[in-house]
């Protein structure tokens, strides 16, 4: 009989505040070669799941996410009121804007031509 070379995934965090357990995460994983077990814990709720080949396939011919990590993270979770532009007070003038300044150019007289500088 062939030996069965098994892939094992594991991780854990909990979060303990004042002796109290306040989050209790666990993610395990099997992948045998053919299908790919998964228990997810999230403090007390339990999900469960498995992948065969086509399945996992599919899973990782999805296209990335366009855009940067902080745009999608903006756009899904919103952005928190502390980081937010404010809108001026109606009191408060804006400065105006500047233009660049730009030399102004003597009018000229008949008969007259200005030399190019190259």
């Amino acid at each position: 009989m062939a030996a069965v070379n098994k892939t094992y995934y594991n991780q854990a965090q909990t979060e303990i505040i004042n002796g109290e357990v306040v989050k209790n995460d666990m993610v395990k994983a099997v992948y045998d070669g053919d299908t790919m077990t998964v228990d997810v814990y999230k403090n007390d709720d339990h999900y469960a799941g498995a992948f065969d080949k086509k399945n996992i396939e599919h899973i990782l011919k999805k296209k990335a996410a366009r855009g940067s990590l902080e745009q999608r993270l903006i756009a899904d979770f919103g952005l928190p009121e502390e980081y937010k532009l404010k809108k001026p007070k109606k009191d408060e003038k804006k400065s105006p804007k500047k233009s660049p300044s730009r030399k102004k150019k003597a009018p000229l007289k008949k008969k007259q031509t200005r030399k190019r500088k190259y």
